[in-house]
């Protein structure tokens, strides 16, 4: 029980690596930690539960340190997440790298007004309201999502790798968003880029889109 609240306090604080240093203090804490995260309950050994378990809290950290807390460069932007050869997304695989990309604009339902406002200089200072405008001038709030996190996920050829089928069914994905609002907030807005075209062709956008968690 001390050891959970020692690493919810590490991940809440930031602490990304503190956190992955209890979760390798023994194997029964990190088969709990990883079955709390995940919800797997596949056999694996406890080798493999922590590399998951740390790999996802490094991609968190790196998320943290180069895209949320690095002052905005564009009005829009998006966090890029660059894999090596793959064709699809575990939050433990390994990362190349992690970086703010500039955006076309506001990710949104059609049918949803999206007022983008920002509370600070940083990535992380964005925050995204859903309403309008009244008359009095007051703004009437329906939903809000502080701080942002728009991810794409590619490959080194800049090719979205995400296919909107897969990543909404996917519930290791469902289980890292989860993981992200325990860390950043439930009002963490989760986006994610996808591309359901067959070519790997970075300029073709013409089944590119968004879906939001």
């Amino acid at each position: 029980m001390i050891l959970h609240y020692l690493f919810d306090i590490e991940i809440k604080s930031f602490n990304f690596d503190l956190a992955g240093a209890l979760v390798a203090i023994n194997s029964s804490f990190a088969y709990e930690i990883y079955r709390s995260i995940f919800g797997d309950r596949s056999v694996i050994s406890a080798r493999v539960a922590i590399k998951r378990v740390c790999n996802t809290l490094n991609l968190v950290e790196r998320m943290y340190d180069e895209y949320l807390t690095l002052a905005r460069t564009s009005k829009y932007n998006m966090c890029q997440i660059v894999k090596g050869n793959s064709n699809h997304f575990m939050p433990w695989d390994g990362i190349l790298d992690v970086a703010p990309v500039a955006s076309r604009g506001i990710v949104a339902n059609p049918d949803e007004k999206v007022y983008q406002f920002h509370t600070g200089t940083t990535n992380g200072d964005t925050a995204w309201l859903v309403g309008d405008y009244k008359a009095n001038g007051m703004f009437k709030c329906d939903r809000f999502r502080h701080p942002v996190l728009c991810m794409q996920v590619c490959n080194y050829n800049d090719y979205v790798i995400t296919k909107s089928a897969r990543i909404q069914q996917c519930p290791i994905t469902k289980r890292f968003v989860k993981l992200l609002r325990r860390i950043f907030g439930n009002n963490l807005g989760v986006f994610f880029v996808y591309n359901d075209t067959n070519l790997e062709n970075p300029f073709d956008l013409t089944r590119f889109g968004f879906i939001e968690f």
